[in-house]
């Protein structure tokens, strides 16, 4: 039932990045603008991860990458600076508490993302106390294909009673284990945010995890692996994440 990566992301979550020379500290050029990924304790240590500048400023340490900005960013260039962010974060977010930033703009050098650090300091704060000590686990529910029934019908009208009753008895028991997995989710929680589902997804549930209550947690969704099998549910448990779903994010303006 459970998996468990380092960390993935989704278009969704709408979060960008990427940057330079994995695991070393960068000279200061300033050739590239900056955009700020996300923040983290001021002691943390650069991470071996994709390209990337870990910058002291104001009590904290930003997370940033040099980009080359184009002037009309299409959706597919979006997506790669988000899941590289999502990939550098994810470095960080096994040792330390990680903000993570949303996209909003670029800058042109290091004294311009501090002044930016600087006049928003209290909303970061705000941001980062609501996460403090947590990580974000993703637990998305997909139905599958079941195994076809060997049972010989006397007719077809037999059929498909049968099938129309085998489809809503299935549909009540998958309803009543996603309010379950939620209800058991919530015992470990801070905050659950359940999403609804679409054709092809039954529900995802977003939850911010206390550091302290991780293995207790995952071993509590495991115990779901049966009944989710017996289900027809593919189960994905994504995680230790940093807390995209947790933070409202600061408004950023190009510097």
């Amino acid at each position: 039932m459970v998996e468990a990566p380092t960390s993935t992301i989704s278009p969704d979550q709408r979060r960008d990045c990427v940057g330079a020379r994995a695991g070393k500290a960068f000279v200061e050029t300033n050739a590239n603008p900056l955009m700020l990924i996300g923040l983290t304790d001021c002691s943390a240590t650069l991470a071996t991860a994709p390209p990337h500048r870990l910058i002291r400023c104001d009590g904290w340490a930003a997370i940033a990458l040099e980009i080359a900005v184009p002037t009309d960013p299409d959706d597919a260039q979006i997506l790669t600076w988000a899941a590289a962010q999502n990939e550098v974060l994810a470095a960080y977010i096994a040792r330390h508490d990680v903000l993570p930033v949303a996209i909003g703009a670029a800058f042109s050098d290091r004294e311009a993302m501090n002044q930016h650090i600087t006049v928003n300091q209290s909303a970061f704060a705000r941001e980062a106390a609501g996460i403090l000590g947590c990580v974000e686990y993703a637990l998305t529910l997909d139905p599958k294909p079941l195994s076809n029934t060997e049972t010989v019908f006397a007719s077809g009208q037999n059929f498909l009673r049968s099938a129309k009753h085998r489809k809503q008895s299935l549909s009540h028991e998958r309803a009543q284990f996603m309010r379950d997995v939620v209800a058991q989710t919530r015992c470990y929680a801070l905050k659950v945010i359940p999403e609804r589902g679409n054709a092809s997804r039954l529900a995802r549930v977003c939850a911010l995890i206390p550091r302290a209550s991780q293995d207790a947690f995952l071993a509590a969704m495991l115990g779901f692996a049966p009944r989710s099998h017996a289900l027809g549910l593919d189960c994905r448990l994504i995680g230790p994440s940093p807390a995209y779903s947790f933070v409202r994010g600061v408004p950023q303006e190009d510097g």
